[in-house]
């Protein structure tokens, strides 16, 4: 129930929406404070404290984040000022820790440029190996991780991915034969 209330806190009608990490689902919190007057007593009417405390994917923890940013310029609210800190920082260290999207439907599709020619293959299993269930292994090689992780939700595959930036070596090699259930090894870097 409190993950659901803190994901809300992330979507379009929150106060934290600038903290969503493409392809992944965010539960947060946000926090604006006015500081203490130490001078005066009470609360100073100008100095603040805007902080976003936030999750990662939502549902299976991988990454938690706090965000404090003491006396902000100009904006001072959490969700405009420490949520975009989190967004950012989130995104290079899921990248970072090779965590695959939990929403790859909503990364960018990488776009081709027009009258680009894209030629698709599919083996049955007798001719891939002769094994029923087999498949040749796609080329993955020069792909982005997000377009790395679109191709193989799309076609339905466990993938394992270490590093980040492009794959440069996957495991096993394109046009090997592969059972179904394998997991295919996607280094990557850059």
């Amino acid at each position: 129930l409190l993950t659901s209330i803190l994901k809300g806190v992330v979507s379009d009608g929150g106060t934290g929406p600038m903290a969503g990490v493409e392809g992944f689902e965010v539960a947060g919190k946000t926090g604006t404070a006015q500081k203490p007057d130490l001078t005066h007593g009470g609360y100073s009417a100008k100095k603040r404290v805007a902080s976003f405390v936030g999750f990662v994917p939502a549902d299976d923890p991988r990454l938690v984040l706090l965000i404090i940013v003491d006396e902000p310029e100009g904006n001072v609210y959490g969700g405009v000022v420490a949520a975009p800190a989190f967004r950012n920082i989130a995104r290079g260290a899921l990248r970072h820790l090779g965590v695959v999207p939990d929403k790859p439907e909503a990364l960018p599709l990488p776009q081709a440029a027009e009258g680009t020619l894209v030629r698709v293959e599919r083996k049955s299993g007798n001719e891939a190996g002769k094994r029923p269930g087999a498949l040749e292994v796609p080329d993955f090689v020069g792909l982005s991780l997000r377009a790395a992780v679109e191709k193989a939700r799309i076609l339905k595959l466990r993938v394992e991915l270490r590093g980040n930036g492009y794959v440069v070596k996957q495991s096993p090699a394109p046009g090997a034969v592969w059972g179904s259930g394998e997991t295919l090894t996607l280094n990557l870097q850059g």
